[in-house]
């Protein structure tokens, strides 16, 4: 086999290891600096979470064909079974939802 060629494996591997390697040493302090920007276009970075009664049912089950993109609150309820094996939120003092 060429010479050069058996240089060319054996380092191929290393340098393409070392140049991500810098890429990403490069692109590393960037990241916190974006993050640091706030609201793009008037957007805030964080969206309140969506309170769970919002999305139940009357007795305690997640409405159907609810789209939510985020988090939901579920502080103050608890899940539970009812009697057909289907769960229910209620709130953490055994109120029914309103």
């Amino acid at each position: 086999m060429n010479r050069s060629l058996i240089l060319f494996r054996r380092l191929a591997l290393p340098l393409a290891l070392f140049i991500v390697v810098q890429a990403l040493l490069v692109a590393a302090p960037l990241a916190p600096q974006v993050a640091a920007q706030g609201p793009v276009d008037g957007v805030p970075n964080e969206v309140a979470p969506t309170p769970l009664e919002s999305v139940l049912n009357a007795d305690g089950s997640l409405q159907a064909g609810i789209e939510l993109n985020g988090s939901v609150d579920t502080s103050g309820w608890q899940i539970s079974i009812d009697a057909d094996g289907a769960p229910r939120f209620v709130r953490a003092g055994g109120e029914q939802v309103d």
